[in-house]
């Protein structure tokens, strides 16, 4: 964690990302635009970070998978610089980084990502393709559940999303999806029936799993 620039105390509300007090930035990027064709290398930002004495929040998940009330959470703001990752291609690598900036010009014209169906029918498929060109044929590639943010669109129904999910709120905070105990756990919910707000559901008919169960016992056995 980032040493603490400014506390906020415990409330229930989700934080937002902010500006930094100068602007900067939008100077620079102005200017960039006008005199060069070189890109922007790098902003400021404030980022939300849990504070390292946090112990045991929660929150409620609605059956849209969205999180309402944060509880027994403090938030560090920390001002940051963010860097073009496009500038450095060749030295992000997924072993060294746990990301990488890969091209794909394949991905389908039609696709509307406002469409829930349109995305697990499409989308899905070519991420699946795309990570097991980069990783290797033997590796196993499954999506299986994905989230829709906007500022301007946020509470509107998905298409055909069976009336449960939603375009939700970006998310102003720093976090990670996954822990050592949420993982493995998640790893064998996929290899059960999926419930309402599983978005795989939609691919997947009545009683089947995602994940084959002996497989998952034989993947958590090794961890």
């Amino acid at each position: 964690l980032p040493p603490s620039n400014n506390r906020m105390p415990s409330s229930s509300s989700w934080p937002e990302m902010k500006l930094p007090p100068s602007t900067d930035h939008l100077r620079i990027t102005e200017e960039h635009k006008m005199e060069t064709d070189s890109p922007v290398e790098s902003v400021p930002a404030i980022m939300n970070f849990v504070t390292a004495d946090t112990e045991a929040p929660f929150t409620r998940r609605d059956a849209s998978g969205t999180d309402h009330a944060m509880e027994g959470l403090t938030w560090d703001e920390a001002q940051i610089t963010v860097r073009n990752g496009r500038l450095e291609t060749k030295t992000l690598t997924l072993d060294k980084n746990a990301f990488q900036l890969v091209e794909s010009s394949d991905i389908p014209q039609e696709l509307d990502y406002y469409n829930q169906q349109h995305v697990i029918d499409l989308y899905y498929p070519h991420c699946q393709k795309l990570l097991q060109q980069h990783l290797g044929k033997d590796t196993l590639v499954y999506a299986f559940d994905h989230n829709v943010r906007s500022n301007s669109l946020r509470r509107r129904d998905l298409d055909n999303s069976n009336g449960v999910a939603i375009v939700q709120n970006p998310l102003g905070v720093v976090h990670a999806d996954y822990t050592e105990v949420s993982a493995p756990k998640r790893l064998k919910q996929l290899a059960q029936p999926p419930k309402t707000n599983d978005t795989h559901q939609l691919c997947l008919k009545e009683g089947e799993t995602l994940l084959d169960p002996a497989m998952v016992d034989e993947v958590l056995e090794g961890v």
